[in-house]
């Protein structure tokens, strides 16, 4: 597709689709990668769903998740005031328990566990047996509170 003389458009039989500013790969298949979207041009990326910004890659690298700002690598806004909600999740691969989750209300949840694992200086959780948060010190498992 052309114009003013230009090939501003190109749709290859591989299902590539080709843009020669802000740079569009849909299905590219190289040697590195099997299915991918990127997108170049130097200039931020920005992800709508549902009428609103969700999502954006700063052209600096940083990411935001809820907000426009360039604040951080990862930048998370929580919705609403004092949110609980969940904004930063991680869980086992199982997907039966929380690892470490933050709310949007500030409250930091460390792993729930029955008994010490295994030695790891500089660990913490909370022993569900004994409700007491422990830390690994020195090689040892100790009580923190």
């Amino acid at each position: 597709i052309k114009s003013n003389s230009k090939e501003s458009l190109r749709i290859k039989t591989n299902g590539n689709v080709w843009m020669p500013k802000g740079q569009l790969f849909v299905n590219r298949i190289n040697t590195y990668e099997s299915t991918s979207l990127t997108l170049s041009g130097g200039t931020d990326i920005a992800l709508y769903t549902n009428g609103g910004e969700k999502v954006r890659i700063f052209s600096t690298g940083n990411m935001s998740i809820g907000t426009t700002i360039d604040g951080a690598r990862l930048y998370i806004k929580a919705q609403g005031a004092l949110s609980t909600d969940n904004v930063f999740r991680i869980r086992n691969s199982a997907d039966t328990a929380d690892l470490f989750k933050i709310t949007g209300n500030g409250l930091v949840s460390l792993a729930n566990l029955s008994s010490d694992p295994g030695v790891s200086n500089g660990a913490m959780y909370y022993n569900t047996t004994t409700n007491k948060f422990r830390g690994c010190e020195n090689g040892v498992w100790i009580n923190l509170i």
